[in-house]
């Protein structure tokens, strides 16, 4: 859900009593090299809990 779930969105979901709370697809590869564009959407806030973050990739070495 790119450009879906991102903080906005997600901070309405917790005004209207969302129970969990999702990431936007993340790609492996830069959240394991430590992108900083990567590693900021796969951020949450600290009263963002429970949380999930959907990552997917192709390449066994990051996703594995």
């Amino acid at each position: 859900m790119a450009g879906v779930t991102n903080w906005p969105f997600r901070s309405l979901c917790r005004r209207y009593g969302a129970g969990l709370y999702v990431s936007e697809m993340i790609t492996a590869r830069p959240l394991v090299e430590g992108n900083a564009k990567t590693l900021k959407l796969a951020g949450f806030g600290a009263e963002e809990s429970p949380r999930s973050l959907q990552i997917y990739g192709v390449d066994p070495h990051y996703v594995g």
